[in-house]
Formats: C-alpha cells, structure tokens, sequence
C-alpha cells in the first residue's frame, strides 16, 4: 500500500503545480488517474483479502488431510508409477515392521508378495 500512497502524493504534486517543465497538465485527467489508482489500491485490498481467506482454507485442509492420512487406523502407502513407496502413514510402517527409513523406496510387492 505504500506504493499506492507514493503514486497518489506525487500525483497530488503534480495537480498542486499543473505546469512542469514544459509540458501541461490537465488537473481533471490527473483527478481521474487518482481515483483510478483509489479504485485499484481497493480491487487489491480485497483480493488480498480472499486470498488470505483462500490460504487458510487451504491450510486447514492440508491440515485435515494429513491428520486423516497419517493417523488412520488402516495402512496406507503412497505408490510411484514402478510400484515404490513414496509415502507411508504410521499404521503401515508398523504392519510391515520396518522403520519408515527402510521403507520409502522399497518396491510394494517385494514387502507383501513371496520371495519365490
């Protein structure tokens, strides 16, 4: 916001002197660039605002969806497309009894198939 006040004084400066140097200014086409700015500084505010608003709502649903991931009481890996564990939530890591150090990059069906 403090960009906006900037532009705003110097804008004020210039309807204040309307004559610089050697060019003329119109103080209505300055009294309009300064609502304009007036108007833009406001669009920004609010959607500043909804973005802070989107960004806790998105905070909170990570938040909720790592909770639900992480705690659940069934085992749940995350796969990459060779079959690797990318991810594993705490019910998973104690099924299989490794640590989850040992587990991430193990390839799924070497921990739940026979080694035959």
């Amino acid at each position: 916001m403090d960009k906006f006040q900037k532009l705003r004084e110097q804008a004020e400066v210039m309807i204040n002197k309307a004559e610089q140097k050697d060019r003329e200014f119109d103080a209505n086409d300055l009294k309009k660039i300064l609502h304009e700015l007036e108007v833009s500084r406001i669009e920004l505010e609010i959607q500043n605002e909804e973005l802070r608003h989107s960004q806790a709502s998105l905070d909170l649903s990570r938040q909720e969806y790592f909770e639900l991931f992480e705690f659940a009481p069934i085992g749940y890996a995350v796969l990459n497309s060779k079959g690797m564990v990318e991810r594993i939530n705490k019910t998973g890591i104690s099924l299989f009894g490794f640590a989850e150090k040992h587990l991430l990059g193990m390839r799924l069906s070497s921990l739940v198939l026979p080694r035959e």
